[in-house]
């Protein structure tokens, strides 16, 4: 089973999910992150939200679908963030990455790490031009 982050945007309560998969941003999580320190930045996990994770993880047998999402957890059930802090973050990650910060990677690995990070920022930086908020959704 594998784990992926999906980019959700918050403007007032228009929700909006893009299920382009960013996997290798979550499982490069960790070295994301020491650049991030490296940097004097907020850590890239820092914006994960695991409502859906836990969601899909707890035992429970019916849950009232969400009209508003139309999930199984609300808007308000899940952890928000501010858009412009995570757009900086997320587009210093890809010009540190662009500069080799991460230097196991192979080039293929690098291609597709940094269309996810510039992928993500563009979204989040959409958000924060309208004063929105993100996160990180991290889905199996």
């Amino acid at each position: 089973m594998g784990m992926t982050l999906w980019v959700h945007t918050l403007n007032g309560r228009t929700l909006r999910q893009d299920e382009d998969d960013h996997s290798y941003m979550n499982r490069l999580s960790n070295e994301l992150d020491q650049v991030c320190t490296g940097s004097n930045l907020p850590k890239l996990s820092n914006f994960f939200d695991y409502t859906d994770l836990n969601c899909n993880m707890a035992e429970e047998e019916v849950r009232a679908i969400d009209p508003e999402t139309g999930w199984a957890y609300g808007i308000d059930d899940m952890q928000w963030f501010d858009a412009a802090a995570g757009a900086h973050t997320l587009r210093s990650l890809e010009f540190a990455v662009a500069g080799g910060a991460i230097p196991t990677l192979d080039a293929s690995a690098r291609e597709e790490l940094l269309w996810e990070l510039g992928h993500a920022a563009g979204l989040v930086e959409a958000a924060a031009a309208q004063g929105g908020k993100f996160h990180l959704a991290v889905v199996m």
